[in-house]
């Protein structure tokens, strides 16, 4: 399937996932206060689904789930970026020092990890060329690449 981001006005950004023959799967608006399902497709219309794909995309756009502001941490080659979650938990943000890429985001409960995203970069590009998301509590994960526009 193909996964759509799209930057709306007033700090809006759309993701559309739909497969090869135009079928849409779900049309999802995540702004800096939330988000909101505009279409989904009849069987992804659960609460667990509606809510594991929300979190899933804002903490990759990190927009519309956290409840403070962020706090910064450095260490010798890496830095971290930490949230707080409205309701538990926290995201945690690994970034290369040399060029503020984030390596890894990972969701962490009280005392278990939740969610795993890892993203993987090519040469000097800022934006990620492939991006593994992976639920470590149950079985779901969801992997993306980039289409180069001569693809």
């Amino acid at each position: 399937g193909l996964l759509v981001f799209r930057r709306m006005s007033a700090g809006e950004t759309r993701i559309v996932f739909l497969n090869e023959a135009g079928t849409t799967f779900f049309v999802l608006a995540i702004t800096p206060a939330g988000y909101q399902y505009l279409s989904l497709y009849k069987k992804l219309d659960r609460k667990a689904v509606r809510k594991a794909l929300a979190k899933d995309m804002g903490m990759l756009l990190g927009k519309g789930l956290y409840q403070s502001a962020g706090t910064w941490h450095s260490f010798a080659d890496s830095s971290q970026l930490k949230f707080t979650l409205p309701r538990k938990g926290k995201v945690v943000y690994d970034m290369k020092e040399t060029d503020s890429t984030v390596q890894r985001i990972e969701n962490t409960g009280r005392r278990k990890k939740i969610v795993r995203i890892e993203e993987t970069y090519s040469g000097t590009e800022r934006i990620p060329e492939s991006i593994f998301v992976q639920h470590l509590q149950f079985r779901f994960s969801i992997q993306m690449k980039r289409i180069h526009e001569h693809e």
